[in-house]
C-alpha cells in the first residue's frame, strides 16, 4: 500500500520549472514516450511547413522581379501549388497538435486526480488534523483545473513557439547570415526580459493559488457552521474577513498580470526595431548586389512570423506561470509523507468465536514528538466485555480508540488483539474487525439501502432489511414513499438526527464486527431517542467486545469495566460499584453529575 516517505520529511522539494514540469507530467501520461514523441514530431512538421512558405515566396518574388516576358508560368504555378500544400499541411499538423494536446492534458489530469485520490487513502490521520480541508480540495479540484488548462493550450503554444524560433534562426542564417545577426543581437534582449518578468510573477501566482485554498477553506468553514454564524450575529464580520481574503487575491492577481503585461509592448518594440534595421541593412546589401528582392521579402515574412510565437509566449505567460504554481501545489500534496509500509505477519478472523481479547501493554503516544500524551497505558479486556472509557475533556478517551483502530501509530509498547500485535496486522484487517459509531452520523447521498450496506456492498436486500429490523430502523424506513430506495443525503435529509444515527448503527451491524466502539453515540439526541438508540446498541453489542465513550455516566453503570482517564493515563479501573467504593475521581465525577 503506502510507501514510507519519512526520509523526505525535512527535505526541501525542488521548485517546479518548465523543464522539470515535463518530467513530472510524463509520469502521469499513458505511453508517455510514444505520445510525447508524436506530439513533438507533429510540431516539427507544422513548423517545417509554415517556415518553408517564405522561401517559396522568395522564389516567386524573384521570378516576377525579372523580365515579365521571360517568366515561366509553369514554374510559378508549381511554386504556388507547393505554397498552398505547405499552408494546408501546416494547418492539418496544427489540428493534430490541438487534438494531441487535449488528449495529453485530459490523460495527465485524470491520472493525477487518481493519484491524489489514492494519496488521500495513504495519508496518516495527523495530516488531516493539521491541514484545512478546503485547501486540500482546492489542490485536487481548482489547481487540477488550472493544470489542465495549461496542458490543453499553453504548453503546446510554448513548445511550438520555441521550436519555431529555433528553426527560423537556423533558416535565416542559411539565407543571409548578415541579416540573421540582427535577430541574434536583439531577440536575446526580449527573452531576457521575459525570464526576469516570469521569475517575478511566479511568486505572485503561487500566492494566488495559496489564497484560493484559504478562500475555499473559509467558505467551507462558514457554510458548515452557518447556524453558529447566524446565532452569534457574525455574518457581517465573516463577510468582512472574506472580503479581505478576496481583496488580497485580487491584489496578487492584478500585480502578476500587470507585470506580465509588459512583455507584449516590449515584444512589439523589439520587432519594430528589427523591421527597421533589416530594411535598412537589406537595402544596403541590395545596392551592392549581395541580396535580391526575394530574399529581403522572405526576411520580412520571417520577422512577422517570429512576432507571432513571441506574442503567443507573452499571452500565455500568465497561464503558464499559473499552471506551474498549481502543479507545484499538487506535487507538494503528492509528496507528503505517507503511512509506513506494513509488515503483515498475521491475520484476524471474524469467524473466531473468541475474537475480541484486547491488551494495551506499556503504550506510549504523543501527537507531537516532544509532547507525550500517554506515558504508560496498560489494561486487558476479555472477549465479550463491555468497557466504558470516561474522564474529562482532553483526557485521551478518543485517542485511546483511535490507537486501537490504528488511525495513529503508537510510539512505544504494543496493542494486541487476540494475542496478535496490531502492528503485524494490516490496517484493513484491524478495521474490518472493529465497528465504530460516532456522535456525528455520517450519511452520503444515495438510497437508504446503499447507506446501510456501505461497509458490505455485496449484502443482499434481505440482509439489509433484516438488520434494519434488528436495529429499529425498519419502523421509519417502511413509512417512506420509496422505502429502502428513498434517496437521502446529509444536506437534504428527510430524516431526524436520531434516525440517521440508527442508520449508522445498522451499517455497523450489517458488517457484524467482533469489536465495537461507541464514541458519544447518543450525545446529540434527546432522551427519548436515546433510549431507542441504546436498545439498538445493546442488541448490536451482544456477544461482542465493546468500548463506550459516554458523557452521560448513567448509561455505562452496567459495564464490565470502567476506565477513568486523565491527561492520557488510566488512573482508575474497575466496575461501577468498585469505583464508587474507592471514592476516587470517578466517584466524584459520578456524584457531581460532571459532564465532560
Amino acid at each position: 500500500m503506502g510507501k514510507n516517505n519519512k526520509s523526505n520529511r525535512n527535505v526541501s522539494r525542488p521548485k517546479v520549472t518548465f523543464s522539470n514540469a515535463t518530467k513530472i507530467l510524463s509520469r502521469y501520461i499513458d505511453n508517455s514516450t510514444f505520445v510525447i514523441t508524436r506530439f513533438v514530431i507533429t510540431i516539427i512538421l507544422e513548423t517545417a511547413f509554415v517556415l518553408a512558405a517564405p522561401l517559396i515566396i522568395r522564389n516567386i518574388t524573384n521570378l516576377y522581379s525579372g523580365d515579365a516576358d521571360s517568366i515561366n508560368m509553369n514554374s510559378v504555378i508549381i511554386l504556388i501549388s507547393v505554397l498552398a500544400i505547405c499552408y494546408v499541411m501546416g494547418s492539418l499538423m496544427k489540428y493534430i497538435n490541438l487534438n494531441l494536446s487535449n488528449s495529453i492534458g485530459a490523460c495527465a489530469v485524470k491520472n493525477m486526480r487518481k493519484a491524489c485520490r489514492e494519496k488521500i487513502d495513504n495519508l496518516p490521520l495527523r495530516y488531516f488534523d493539521s491541514h484545512a480541508i478546503g485547501d486540500i480540495l482546492s489542490r485536487v479540484t481548482a489547481d487540477m483545473s488550472i493544470v489542465f488548462d495549461a496542458l490543453q493550450s499553453t504548453v503546446m503554444v510554448v513548445i511550438s513557439a520555441i521550436v519555431t524560433v529555433v528553426t527560423m534562426i537556423v533558416i535565416i542564417f542559411v539565407v543571409k547570415w548578415q541579416l540573421a545577426l540582427v535577430f541574434i543581437v536583439l531577440m536575446p534582449v526580449f527573452y531576457l526580459i521575459v525570464m526576469i518578468i516570469a521569475s517575478k510573477t511566479r511568486k505572485r501566482f503561487k500566492a494566488q493559488r495559496r489564497l484560493v485554498g484559504q478562500i475555499n477553506s473559509y467558505i467551507n468553514e462558514t457554510c458548515e457552521n452557518h447556524t453558529i454564524v447566524e446565532t452569534f450575529d457574525y455574518s457581517n464580520r465573516a463577510e468582512e474577513e472574506f472580503f479581505e481574503l478576496n481583496k488580497e487575491f485580487k491584489k496578487k492577481y492584478i500585480s502578476g498580470s500587470f507585470q506580465s503585461g509588459f512583455i507584449i509592448p516590449v515584444n512589439t518594440l523589439i520587432v519594430n526595431i528589427i523591421y527597421i534595421v533589416v530594411c535598412v541593412l537589406g537595402a544596403i546589401l541590395m545596392s551592392y548586389g549581395m541580396l535580391d528582392l526575394g530574399g529581403l521579402s522572405a526576411f520580412i515574412f520571417y520577422i512577422g512570423m517570429i512576432e507571432a510565437p513571441n506574442r503567443a509566449l507573452s499571452f500565455n505567460l500568465v497561464s503558464l506561470q499559473n499552471g506551474l504554481s498549481a502543479l507545484e501545489r499538487i506535487v507538494e500534496f503528492l509528496d507528503e509523507e505517507e503511512l509506513d509500509i506494513e509488515e503483515v505477519e498475521a491475520t484476524l478472523s471474524k469467524e473466531n468465536a473468541k475474537c475480541g481479547d484486547i491488551d494495551f501493554e506499556h503504550v506510549q503516544f504523543g501527537y507531537l514528538p516532544d509532547k507525550q500524551l500517554m506515558r504508560d497505558v496498560n489494561f486487558h479486556v476479555d472477549s465479550g466485555m463491555k468497557v466504558a472509557v470516561v474522564g474529562p475533556s482532553g483526557a485521551g478517551k478518543t485517542t485511546l480508540v483511535n490507537l486501537l483502530m490504528r488511525f495513529y501509530e503508537i510510539d512505544a509498547g504494543s496493542i494486541n488483539i487476540d494475542g496478535q500485535n496490531t502492528k503485524l496486522l494490516s490496517r484493513d484487517n484491524v478495521r474490518d474487525n472493529i465497528g465504530m459509531v460516532l456522535q456525528d452520523s455520517w450519511i452520503f447521498k444515495g438510497s437508504i439501502a446503499d447507506n446501510i450496506s456501505y461497509g458490505r456492498p455485496d449484502a443482499t436486500r434481505d440482509e439489509v432489511i433484516k438488520v434494519a429490523k434488528d436495529t429499529g430502523c425498519a419502523s421509519f424506513i417502511e413509512k417512506l414513499p420509496e422505502g429502502y430506495d428513498t434517496i437521502i443525503s446529509a444536506e437534504e435529509s428527510i430524516l431526524s438526527e436520531g434516525q440517521m444515527q440508527l442508520l449508522s448503527i445498522a451499517r455497523v451491524a450489517l458488517n457484524n464486527p467482533p469489536i465495537m466502539i461507541l464514541d458519544e453515540a447518543t450525545s446529540q439526541v434527546d432522551t427519548q431517542t436515546e433510549s431507542l438508540i441504546m436498545e439498538a446498541i445493546e442488541a448490536l453489542m451482544k456477544g461482542k467486545t465493546s468500548f463506550i465513550i459516554a458523557h452521560r455516566l448513567y448509561t455505562i453503570q452496567n459495564s464490565d469495566m470502567i476506565l477513568y482517564m486523565e491527561n492520557g493515563d488510566i488512573l482508575e479501573s474497575g466496575t461501577h460499584d468498585e469505583l464508587m467504593k474507592q471514592n476516587g475521581r470517578y466517584a466524584t465525577m459520578f456524584r457531581a453529575g460532571f459532564d465532560d
